[in-house]
């Protein structure tokens, strides 16, 4: 009778959040599913030419930590449970904030939920047959439905105290939802239950956001003596370039860029970044290039824009980039990439002269025209 007087107590606790003095980290864990058949294949469609990191970065992320303090929330999401995060939401009062935490941009949150539509509880259907336990507390199940799709909520019975935060996936009229799903029209359903929650003591949110935005590959990005001098105009198809210098990624040292140009025929320079996407579609393009052309083709990839050296290192060895790596220079971008567009693919001949300008993932096969020359 003891032991069962102390579960009530726990769970009488568990689900009482005063708001005002305490913060809680909830991790959730997310699922990506289709109503039917059609919608499945459909979404093959789409996805089907992609490996699977890159449906990851699309679909939806494994796992999510929410923090939750005052009127404030941070949530961070990690494509795979082990992975280092890779996106942070930050919500107060009204603002909505999203951080790429590979490039420490503001990148747009564009997120038909978060409407005000989604956000009061008047606007949902309570549906008590799918009322179900999580974390050993019974939740009512809800569902708002709109020309976007619908939206399935399931939220505590306990009231957050002082709680003036309204966030469609987290809190809705001061009750916290630990779980959610959403289907969004023609495509799939995305699915994230509460796993496990606790209490933080005196969680600072500015050194969890300056932890994550930390940068330890700056200096890497600074001028380089050597290129001093040197033209900064746009490089141009037709022209010869400089012998510019780079730093190199895994060595301590400098990488010239005659010394790469001599080597082969041709010379694929390739601007791009761990944060860019179409980068990493395209790095298969590129490794397909090598194979093709390996007898007369020399590769020399340049990063920009990236936080986290050995972050960079992992994702060349996983992606098998198996060629040369430079960091970029501001001056660098200037003169190979103005307008600061990824990927960037430039091809020289070994006399350094500009025979192609473009980005491999739509441009293969005008790259393969000046390869197979």
């Amino acid at each position: 009778m003891k032991n069962k007087l102390i579960t009530i107590v726990i769970l009488l606790n568990y689900f009482v959040y005063p708001q005002s003095n305490s913060a809680f980290e909830i991790e959730f864990r997310g699922n990506v599913y289709f109503n039917n058949q059609k919608d499945s294949l459909n979404s093959t469609k789409h996805y089907g030419n992609w490996n699977d990191e890159i449906k990851e970065r699309f679909l939806t992320p494994e796992k999510q930590i929410v923090l939750i303090k005052n009127d404030s929330i941070i949530i961070e999401e990690f494509p795979k449970k082990d992975n280092p995060s890779e996106r942070m939401f930050i919500r107060n009062k009204e603002k909505n904030d999203r951080l790429d935490l590979n490039s420490g941009k503001k990148i747009k949150w564009n997120n038909p939920y978060i409407t005000a539509k989604y956000r009061n509880l008047k606007n949902y259907k309570r549906i008590p047959d799918e009322d179900k336990t999580i974390l050993k507390g019974k939740c009512e199940a809800w569902v708002s439905e709109s020309k976007n799709g619908w939206n399935k909520i399931w939220i505590s019975k306990k009231r957050l105290d002082n709680a003036q935060l309204e966030y469609t996936d987290l809190i809705i009229n001061g009750f916290l939802v630990l779980k959610r799903t959403k289907h969004i029209n023609g495509d799939r359903n995305i699915d994230f239950e509460a796993e496990s929650i606790r209490k933080i003591e005196n969680p600072n949110f500015k050194n969890i956001l300056e932890k994550h935005l930390k940068i330890d590959i700056k200096t890497k990005y600074l001028p380089i003596k050597q290129n001093i001098g040197l033209s900064e105009k746009p490089i141009k198809i037709g022209k010869r370039i400089d012998n510019y210098a780079f730093r190199d990624v895994f060595k301590n040292d400098l990488i010239k860029l005659y010394d790469i140009t001599k080597q082969k025929k041709y010379t694929i320079v390739e601007f791009w970044g761990t944060w860019c996407v179409p980068c990493l579609l395209a790095n298969e393009k590129i490794k397909e290039l090598k194979q093709a052309y390996e007898d007369k083709l020399s590769i020399f990839s340049i990063n920009a824009y990236d936080r986290n050296i050995n972050k960079l290192k992992k994702m060349i060895e996983k992606k098998q980039m198996n060629w040369t790596h430079g960091y970029s220079t501001e001056k660098l971008l200037k003169v190979f990439n103005r307008k600061d567009t990824f990927p960037r693919l430039v091809i020289l001949n070994n006399e350094n002269e500009v025979l192609f300008i473009g980005n491999p993932q739509v441009d293969l096969d005008k790259i393969k025209t000046v390869l197979n020359k």
